[in-house]
């Protein structure tokens, strides 16, 4: 019987040696055709994954550890079902890379302040240079404007080109697009044929982006074609629209830009101040994605770790045609993307030098995480879940249960300056905390995606503790911090940090519920310094506005839009405003059916608060709201070092306020990564210097 346990023992400890993890080592050093362990790493990672699979019988769990170095890859890693508890781990964010970037000839000298390179090598992957990088800094496709300046958009005509009806969406049209006098001059100089010149119209939340057919420069006229105009919002949108023209040689005049000329395999730069090109290293992404992972309906990829690298380099080739309208760049790809996923982490994960945006989680994508990720410079938006449809099989394949957790997300928008953040589309029960969302065109968090009553499933969303702030940047009008769409009972935006929302037109808000929301609450959030207003409800049912602190928002406090008598659009009550120019209300405030008491108002620039000409008591016979509000300063402790707490706690017992920390929202974590989220002071001088210019507008 002795021997027997003792055999059982044996065979035991050797299964439980079969069913350990195993490790594949993968090293800049290796070789693929080594084994891959420790002494004898692979090259490359795509080695790697196929020899995972191979190893996969009897394994709980593989593992490839990368050694820390470059791993250039031309294709997407494409993990499917069969990798389904694989683990993916660096050496480290910023140490390990996996770079789609190729590197072109050294940079020689055409003559004072203009370099070329041959771009030859890139033939065999296209030729495109739709994007260029110059030691790791993302340079700008020769445009005139230059930098964040812009025309204004004049008066477009259009020519319906098919026999499709005028509300069809998709019907084909020519335009002619009025440009300002001043640029009769850029044009002159432009090639008599613009065979790649491109004009960008930024028009309020959208971007259309056209081949220049012909133009006229004596009347300041160019000449596109595409999908007929949208009745909602029109390239010529007034007071909210500006465009730039793109992709001429004659538009090379400033540092940073560079230009491609295609007949004589030159890539052209001027370089920036400081920037030496004799040793610089000019950068081209080569594929439009870095990692797919990807189920299917009948069997999903699950239990994926990717965690402590970086996947930088990904193109996105601007079609020949250009870019129809797409609202927040939802219909953009990612660099990194998932569908039928089930358990998916990114941790510690950086993705940089995108053409499009960072991370999908896409169809039936359910309990994955987006976790302290850096993402940054990218030509997209951050995170999106979800899908623009509904699907069919709501019940399977909706995209539920996901969390993007303590991330940072800035400097995006590059290529499409509609993107957002954080993008939750049709997508229910996920949690959004703690990231810190800076330096885009336009909104930070977008929860929902169907407009109006209709049935949307996008509940039960957590938006929390997220940091949102220098947004805008007077580029594209309607937008908001937070922005919310249709059915959201359930949902909660709370403890969040609003601050430096600025639009060009209309429509820079902090907290800003659009068409159909519903059942949402919004409460304990910080909103500053945002130029429409901090509260803006377009129309929406029951929603509820609560124990918020709005300082200091510049045109109005609050706005509203649609009238609608048959229902309770929301509920305002246990808020604190404090301002120091605009109005208390703007769109009208007055006129919407919604129950609002127990505020506190107050001005400090020594006036007393006053609903757009009316006293409290006037406002308070007028409308029967605010009867228990107060006129009183909540003596916020020092907003000027970013302390807003208010301290007269004889008011906030009135009101039933219920004090909290702003200084929660935002990224957690060590000193290292809670200064890596921290504004860039040059960054913030600029924004406030543009802030300052259309002001004066």
């Amino acid at each position: 019987m002795k021997k027997f346990w003792n055999l059982f023992l044996l065979l035991f400890i050797l299964a439980q040696g079969l069913l350990a993890e195993k490790v594949i080592h993968v090293a800049p050093t290796g070789n693929d055709l080594n084994q891959g362990d420790e002494a004898h790493p692979l090259l490359t990672l795509q080695k790697a994954v196929e020899q995972s699979r191979r190893q996969r019988a009897g394994a709980t769990e593989v593992t490839i550890r990368l050694a820390e170095g470059v791993y250039p890859i031309r294709h997407a890693i494409q993990l499917g079902s069969q990798d389904s508890g694989l683990r993916i781990v660096g050496d480290g964010r910023g140490r390990t890379r996996i770079t789609g970037g190729v590197e072109l000839p050294a940079f020689q000298q055409v003559r004072e302040g203009l370099w070329r390179t041959d771009v030859g090598s890139l033939m065999a992957f296209g030729g495109d240079v739709a994007q260029l990088y110059v030691n790791g800094e993302r340079a700008v496709c020769a445009r005139t404007p230059n930098g964040l300046n812009t025309f204004k958009t004049g008066r477009a005509e259009e020519w319906k080109m098919d026999s499709l009806p005028d509300n069809y969406r998709y019907r084909m049209a020519a335009q002619s697009i009025q440009l300002p006098d001043e640029a009769s001059a850029v044009l002159r100089k432009a090639q008599a044929s613009p065979s790649g010149m491109r004009i960008v119209v930024l028009h309020a939340w959208d971007m259309t982006r056209r081949s220049v057919q012909s133009f006229s420069a004596d009347s300041a006229v160019v000449f596109v074609s595409g999908q007929a105009m949208h009745t909602w919002n029109r390239m010529d949108r007034p007071g909210a629209s500006l465009c730039y023209l793109e992709n001429d040689r004659s538009f090379l005049d400033a540092p940073g830009e560079y230009f491609l000329d295609r007949s004589e395999g030159y890539l052209y730069y001027i370089p920036r101040e400081n920037e030496r090109l004799e040793k610089a290293i000019a950068t081209v992404p080569v594929p439009s994605q870095l990692l797919e992972m990807k189920g299917t309906a009948e069997k999903w990829i699950e239990d994926v770790r990717i965690e402590n690298l970086t996947l930088e380099y990904s193109r996105y080739s601007i079609p020949w045609q250009g870019n129809e309208p797409n609202q927040g760049a939802c219909l953009t790809d990612a660099s990194v993307s998932a569908e039928y996923a089930r358990n998916l982490t990114l941790q510690n994960v950086e993705v940089t030098h995108t053409g499009n945006w960072a991370v999908e989680m896409g169809l039936a994508s359910r309990d994955c995480r987006v976790e302290h990720c850096y993402l940054h410079d990218l030509g997209g938006g951050g995170v999106k879940i979800g899908t623009s449809g509904i699907p069919d099989d709501e019940e399977h394949e909706l995209s539920c249960g996901n969390h993007v957790v303590n991330n940072i997300i800035c400097q995006a928008g590059e290529t499409f300056p509609p993107a957002v953040g954080i993008m939750l589309r049709n997508a229910s029960d996920n949690e959004v905390v703690h990231n810190d969302i800076s330096n885009l065109y336009y909104t930070g968090i977008s929860v929902g995606w169907v407009w109006g009553y209709a049935h949307c499933p996008s509940v039960r969303n957590t938006i929390s503790y997220n940091h949102i702030h220098h947004i805008g940047w007077g580029i594209l009008s309607d937008m908001g911090g937070i922005y919310t769409l249709g059915n959201s009972e359930g949902t909660q935006v709370s403890h969040n940090r609003i601050h430096d929302i600025y639009s060009y037109g209309y429509g820079g808000w902090g907290l800003y519920p659009d068409e159909g929301t519903t059942g949402i609450v919004m409460e304990n959030n910080l909103v500053y310094n945002c130029k429409s207003s901090g509260f803006h409800q377009h129309y929406g049912k029951d929603n509820i506005i609560r124990n918020n602190i709005f300082v200091n928002n510049i045109k109005a406090q609050l706005e509203a839009t649609r009238v609608e008598p048959d229902h309770l659009p929301f509920t305002f009550t246990g808020n604190i405003l404090q301002y120091k120019e605009g109005q208390m209300y703007g769109i009208n405030w007055d006129k919407v059916n919604f129950q609002c008491d127990k505020n506190i108002y107050w001005r400090t620039d020594g006036e007393t608060p006053s609903w757009n000409g009316l006293s409290l008591a006037e406002w308070q016979k007028k409308t029967g709201k605010d009867l228990h509000s107060l006129i009183v300063d909540p003596r916020l402790a020092d907003i000027v070092k970013g302390d807003f707490t208010p301290k007269n706690k004889k008011a906030l017992r009135k009101i039933g306020f219920k004090l909290f920390d702003p200084m929660l929202a935002g990224v957690e974590g060590d000193e290292e990564w809670i200064r890596l989220a921290q504004q860039d002071p040059k960054k913030a001088q600029l924004y406030d210097e543009i802030v300052e210019k259309l002001k004066k507008e």
